[in-house]
């Protein structure tokens, strides 16, 4: 199969692609490669690489800066996920696109279901909310996984942050 991933070299596609290869022909993008906020760019590739899959890797990913930055959020987050899905969409691609549990607002007490409705509290949660909508909106064949923290070996994250390690003269136990 034919895999586009954006967002290359990000923490996600970093680990994703190696994997993706082992069975997969992988085709790996840049910003530099593709700006997914550009819409001719995005038709332009899309149909130059002719994928069978579009794995979206791309984003805006500063969660709190996004709250003084709301129009590159919503540039990358949602304009830029509208145009790969209106691309994927004249191309009969499907599409791979990485969101976030941010679209809930944390309010209820058990795991949450696809099915359960969004309520960004957030301008990142509501950008991605916002991509989203337009996949839903826009495709019949397409796949949106929601993560709460990414973590990999290519970068800092989350299971790095919180590695307790010894202090020098501080036994570790």
């Amino acid at each position: 199969m034919r895999v586009m991933v954006t967002g290359y070299p990000g923490l996600l596609s970093m680990d994703l692609v190696p994997i993706l290869r082992e069975h997969h022909e992988v085709m790996t993008l840049s910003i530099d490669d593709l700006d997914i906020t550009r819409k001719e760019e995005v038709f332009n590739t899309i149909e130059t690489l002719q994928p069978e899959v579009v794995i979206n890797c791309a984003g805006y990913t500063a969660v709190d800066q996004a709250e003084d930055d709301w129009e590159g959020a919503f540039r990358a987050n949602a304009l830029g996920v509208h145009y790969l899905a209106l691309a994927c969409r004249q191309f009969e691609v499907i599409l791979g696109h990485i969101s976030t549990d941010y679209v809930f607002d944390g309010r209820i007490s058990r795991p949450y279901q696809p099915w359960d409705i969004p309520n960004p509290i957030s301008v990142y949660g509501t950008s991605k909310q916002a991509g989203e909508f337009f996949i839903e909106q826009l495709l019949s064949r397409y796949y949106i996984i929601r993560t709460s923290s990414l973590y990999g070996k290519n970068g800092p994250n989350f299971v790095n942050r919180s590695l307790i390690r010894p202090c020098k003269g501080i036994p570790y136990r």
